[in-house]
């Protein structure tokens, strides 16, 4: 196999990603590769023994590569990078000789360089001015150069959807990568790692640390796009706008640029003629319309860090620590340190005084805890109401109590209130050591009563944007918060985990004597372990297309009889209460999502907010968009997307039509058909959220009885046996 001679140098590690692209592809591009000047340290990913045969084949045979590079295979991105530079080159058109050497040069001109990128050439196959180029020159007279890359990112978030045409060729510094690995976008074949928005992202995320070189000339031969004008053919008036507004030379301040820049592109896009647009691209109102909401986010985001809520706390304690903006503590218009334990008959009388004397209404506090505001739209709304002539509830470390009271002289005493008085769940009182990031389910603890009690989840990496992956994270948290030994095995190129569960990763360990947890879309036993559970977190095949390819001693169970009722159900809760509860104040208008079903062609959704797996942004703000709507339309019937509006008293609708049939859905309360009663959805869908968090108490329960469900199906190994694995 060609090599290099020791100490030659390697500025670049080329990863030349086949997916299913197949052997021919990957040869004919090593030998385009094999032309280039620069050394390269070549990594061939490559998953199937029988193309990597072919491949090594040629290797062997004269393709032109020469001996001055470096090559491997691997099914994996390299873990770590031993040059300045890394690039991915993936399938899809030709690579053009020639482009490597332009990417490296120009990032060694421009120090500043964070990301360099290729397409091909869009409708033509010699460019032209408006044509064939990530992001078109600004000018007829600038073809090329170094761009901001924090507006480009700016760019790329507020047009939404994928990137057309996708980069095929990118050039990064190694410096920049998170945590040494670099995604690439996959086929839609099945094959594991992130799909291609994740990817998108993710270059979007290195665009944000700094400029950006878009390559002005086409790095891969290309016939022209099938169909539909390119997306960003309209960003010449975006760049000249981004200009204007300053943005491209004011980096340093991100988030007013972000504002300005979303409404000016807002703008833009409304004004473009509806004859411009070929049948299937994103219609132009579309873009404007979220572009439009993300500038209102920002802008109330904005608005909310100026100003302290309208609040009077009460701080009741000998030992109270003043509350302070530095502190952390959530900036209120007035604090007043009552220096009596709490319960003490003269702290309550100095606080009723204080209620009465008070012009805002008045939140009393002990002096071990500490004001926390889970929706601040929601509250003030609620305070912009008029808050009624009693006391309202508001979740405390003891349990709902009576702490909030409305200001003046007519309120009624700290004791003795009524026996119903509203509960408040947009703010509670924490105790003050709790740190802002916390898991709401308890550690428990306890000794290992089972003799198989080590076990492996294999899972991609943390994000709250798939339930299923969510769930796997999970179980392998309770696992360990009831004394089991559980370990995480991420698959794909993300590692994430959530630093506040227990889910420490495999890192190497033999998973032979574990018992391995692999989720329904993972075919085989990659972990060679002994005893494999199946999890069905949906339907075998429903997301990949891929069998699991079980083996006949497997234990397979399921999460909800909803997915299989034929299998024993594994189930933990989803929802996190903390970011997905209940709504003070009825919502206004509907969201829409499509998710995995199929938008029905004669439903309205001009009035219809889109939610999509990049808005809204985490779990916080999608709390937050959920409990300011009235009502939630869904074309998937399995999500935890409507587990997660109920818990917001956010009623959903289910509409369109999917492989399930309705008798396979189970309803819970605030859900309703297209053709059902919403009304009593509305008025049902409180009883969610309480159901939901007294079954979450009973979690680590079932999690013990999944655990004797796995000690029954298998031989338990020997007791001395079990002491190695501890």
């Amino acid at each position: 196999m060609p090599g290099s001679p020791p100490g030659a140098p390697f500025p670049l590690t080329a990863v030349v990603a086949q997916h299913d692209a197949g052997p021919s592809w990957t040869i004919d591009t090593l030998s385009r590769l094999g032309r280039t000047a620069l050394p390269l340290r070549i990594h061939i990913l490559i998953g199937s023994d029988a193309d990597r045969a072919v491949v090594e084949k040629a290797l062997g045979e004269d393709i032109g590569l020469g001996n001055g590079h470096r090559i491997g295979f691997g099914s994996l991105m390299p873990d770590t990078w031993s040059t300045p530079l890394a690039t991915v080159v993936a399938p899809g058109q030709r690579f053009v000789e020639g482009t490597l050497e332009r990417h490296v040069q120009r990032v060694a001109d421009h120090p500043e360089v964070t990301v360099s990128l290729t397409t091909h050439a869009g409708w033509e196959q010699v460019p032209s001015p408006g044509h064939g180029r990530w992001l078109p020159e600004v000018g007829p007279e600038t073809t090329s150069g170094v761009v901001d890359g924090r507006s480009l990112a700016e760019a790329l978030l507020v047009s939404g959807g994928d990137p057309t045409p996708v980069p095929t060729v990118v050039v990064v510094r190694t410096s920049c990568l998170d945590r040494g690995i670099l995604p690439h976008p996959w086929s839609d074949r099945g094959e594991s790692g992130p799909r291609l928005a994740e990817w998108y992202r993710f270059v979007v995320g290195l665009l944000t640390q700094g400029p950006g070189w878009i390559d002005p000339e086409p790095g891969v031969d290309a016939p022209p796009p099938e169909g539909g004008r390119a997306l960003w053919e309209r960003w010449p008036a975006v760049v000249a706008a981004a200009r204007e507004l300053g943005l491209l030379d004011r980096p340093d301040d991100p988030s007013r640029s972000v504002v300005g820049w979303t409404r000016r592109a807002a703008a833009l896009l409304s004004a473009e003629p509806e004859t411009d647009r070929a049948p299937g691209d994103a219609g132009a109102g579309n873009l404007a319309a979220a572009a439009v909401v993300r500038w209102h986010d920002l802008s109330a985001e904005e608005a909310a860090l100026e100003a302290p809520l309208p609040l009077h706390v009460a701080l009741v304690g000998p030992e109270a620590t003043p509350m302070t903006a530095v502190s952390g503590q959530v900036p209120v218009e007035r604090i007043t340190t009552v220096g009596r334990p709490p319960g003490d008959p003269e702290a309550d009388r100095e606080v009723r005084a204080l209620i009465a004397a008070s012009e805002r209404p008045v939140v009393v506090l002990h002096g071990d805890e500490r004001l926390e505001v889970g929706d601040r739209s929601q509250l003030l709304a609620w305070l912009a109401d008029g808050i009624p002539r009693t006391d309202a509830r508001i979740t405390t470390p003891a349990g709902p109590e009576p702490r909030l009271f409305p200001a003046g002289p007519e309120v009624v005493p700290v004791r003795g209130t009524p026996s119903d008085p509203p509960l408040l769940h947009s703010v509670r009182a924490v105790p003050a050591d709790l740190a802002a990031e916390h898991d709401w389910l308890p550690r428990s603890g306890g000794a290992r009563p089972q003799p198989l009690h080590t076990f492996v989840v294999v899972a991609p990496g943390y994000t709250t944007r798939h339930g299923g992956i969510v769930a796997l994270h999970r179980l392998c948290d309770r696992l360990n918060a009831i004394g089991y030994d559980a370990f995480l095995h991420p698959i794909g190129f993300s590692h994430e985990i959530r630093p506040d569960w227990l889910t420490p990763l495999l890192r190497g360990r033999s998973a032979r004597d574990m018992v391995a947890i692999y989720p329904e879309t993972v075919s085989g036993n990659e972990l060679g372990a002994d005893r494999v559970v199946r999890w069905l977190l949906n339907r075998p095949g429903r997301i990949h297309g891929n069998s699991m390819d079980e083996g006949p001693d497997d234990l397979v169970v399921t999460f909800s009889d909803q997915v299989s009722d034929q299998h024993p159900v594994v189930s933990v809760p989803l929802i996190d209460p903390q970011a997905f509860f209940p709504k003070d104040r009825r919502g206004t208008g509907s969201l829409l999502w499509i998710g995995k079903g199929t938008l029905p062609p004669g439903f309205d959704r001009s009035n219809a907010r889109l939610i999509t797996n990049d808005w809204p942004r985490n779990r916080l703000h999608f709390g937050r968009v959920l409990r300011s709507a009235d009502v939630l339309y869904t074309c998937d019937w399995l999500t935890s997307v409507i587990d997660e509006a109920l818990m917001c008293a956010t009623p959903v609708v289910l509409i369109g039509d999917q492989e399930w049939s309705r008798d396979e859905i189970v309803m819970r309360p605030g859900m309703a058909w297209e053709d059902g009663d919403l009304d009593r959805a509305r008025a049902e869908v409180g009883e969610y959220y309480a159901r939901c968090v007294d079954g979450a108490a009973s979690v680590d329960a079932s999690v013990e009885e999944f655990v004797q469900l796995v000690n029954h199906h298998f031989d338990p190994v020997p007791t001395s046996h079990v002491g190695l694995l501890g």
